[in-house]
């Protein structure tokens, strides 16, 4: 099957309205190369950031750590967000985020050269949900 790329001789083998193979695939869309759907050779490569679907809190990492800890977390869309730690016993020890935050991944750093060792819990607060994960910090 001739797919009547536009230029093969130049290297343009992006496929044109009316390429068979536009619709040629089980699903009903391109086949092949995801590059040849294009249309527009000026957009060949380009590829939309696909946000995170929902909340997530991550482990922290390194779990057992000394001093310092990352954590990790998404919003899926733009949110007021606090992340904190708490002590075994719920008191709050820090606060490492409280703002309205856009759609995307992060990761902030805990540092608990001030505390003793102990298990200690971090929240990830949001208008939607509440995440809780538990951190170990050993001297």
């Amino acid at each position: 099957m001739n797919p009547a790329y536009r230029d093969t001789a130049n290297g343009d083998f992006t496929l044109p309205a009316g390429s068979p193979l536009l619709t040629f695939g089980t699903d009903g869309g391109p086949i092949g190369d995801p590059r040849w759907a294009v249309t527009d050779p000026t957009k060949v490569g380009m590829q939309q950031k696909v946000g995170p679907a929902d909340f997530h809190l991550s482990q922290n990492y390194p779990n057992p750590f000394n001093p310092a800890t990352k954590v990790a977390y998404a919003v899926p869309h733009q949110s007021n967000v606090k992340l904190e730690v708490f002590d075994i016993l719920g008191r709050k020890i820090a606060t490492l985020v409280d703002q309205t935050m856009q759609a995307g991944e992060y990761t902030t750093e805990f540092s608990a050269t001030s505390l003793v060792s102990g298990i200690y819990v971090y929240r990830l607060f949001t208008s939607e949900s509440t995440i809780s994960k538990k951190m170990l910090f050993v001297k």
